[in-house]
């Protein structure tokens, strides 16, 4: 039961937060593909460390969700360039 909770709310993030960037028309959608590519990873990776107790998937989903972390701070440092640039 952990594994959809875990897959369903990374899903929701992700999608909530893509139809906002996609809002904002960001000129690098490049970052935007990656982050949704990194999501789905650690979907399935959660889902083989939680379903299956593989703990190799547990150390891919403790990296991936650290390369989320990373990928969402560049896109906030874009967000609030492009914001104090209009100023």
């Amino acid at each position: 039961m952990k594994v959809l909770a875990i897959k369903d709310v990374l899903t929701q993030l992700f999608l909530k937060n893509y139809c906002t960037f996609t809002a904002l028309n960001f000129k690098n959608m490049d970052k935007i593909k990656e982050l949704k590519a990194l999501v789905e990873t650690a979907a399935k990776e959660g889902a083989l460390f939680y379903e299956k107790n593989n703990k190799a998937a547990g150390t891919r989903f403790r990296n991936v969700l650290q390369q989320i972390k990373v990928a969402a701070t560049d896109l906030r440092k874009d967000v609030t360039d492009k914001k104090n640039a209009a100023k």
